[in-house]
Parts: C-alpha cells; sequence; structure tokens
C-alpha cells in the first residue's frame, strides 16, 4: 500500500484516530496496581502502540523513488523526459522529508511524555532520588 500521494494531514488525522485509544484510555483506566511505577509501565506499553500506529502510517506515506536511474546522457533522453523526471525526484524528496520531519516531531512528543510519567511515577512512588 502506497500512500505517497495522498496528503500528509489526511493520514496523521487518520493514524491519530485509531491510535487515540491507545494514547488516551489508559490515562483515566483504572489500574489494579497501587504501585505507581506498575500504573506507568502499563501506561507506556498501551502509548508504545499508539506510537507504532503513527509510524507505520509514516511509513506507508513515504514514496517510492522513480525507477528509472537519472544517468542517461541528453542524446539518449528527451529534455521533457529529463524534467518530467527531475521534477519526480524533487517530490519524493519533499515527500521523504516531510515524513522524516514528522516522524521526529511525533517521537520526540512521545518520548518526552514517557519520561515525564515515569519521573513523575518515580516521585509519587517514593523511590530515592539520585544525586
Amino acid at each position: 500500500m502506497n500512500l505517497s500521494n495522498t496528503p500528509i494531514s489526511q493520514i496523521l488525522l487518520v493514524a491519530l484516530l485509531l491510535a487515540a485509544p491507545f494514547m488516551v484510555i489508559p490515562q483515566f483506566r483504572a489500574s489494579e496496581s497501587s504501585d505507581p511505577l506498575k500504573r506507568q509501565w502499563e501506561r507506556f506499553r498501551m502509548k508504545l502502540i499508539g506510537l507504532g500506529v503513527m509510524l507505520l502510517a509514516l511509513l506507508l506515506a513515504l514514496p517510492t523513488m522513480p525507477e528509472e536511474p537519472l544517468g542517461y546522457s541528453l542524446t539518449s533522453i528527451e529534455r521533457s523526459q529529463l524534467v518530467q523526471q527531475v521534477h519526480d525526484y524533487h517530490r519524493a524528496l519533499v515527500r521523504t522529508t516531510e515524513v522524516v520531519y514528522w516522524l521526529i516531531f511525533i517521537f520526540m512528543f512521545w518520548f518526552i511524555q514517557a519520561i515525564f510519567g515515569f519521573s513523575k511515577a518515580m516521585s509519587s512512588s517514593g523511590s530515592p532520588q539520585p544525586d
């Protein structure tokens, strides 16, 4: 399945709707464990599944590069074909840059949220703080 022609905003919206139950519901679900670290670990596992859904959507949004190599001489290829080929490569590079941007943004948001959740659980569990 190649979603390289679909706008990235639509892909991320659908992925967010699919990942939302894994990312939001664990926050409100009552856990049977009274240990804050175990509760946070359960939340972390569910949010990791949501992150996986988002990253899978971004993977499917990556473009495929054109099949023909760019190394043709100008005598064997028409200029219009060359311009079209360069245009295809440019579109693929722009789309790849956009996907990498969103990948970094989503991963950093998830990582900071996970670290914050674990640090909050560590401080409320009464564990000794490192000096």
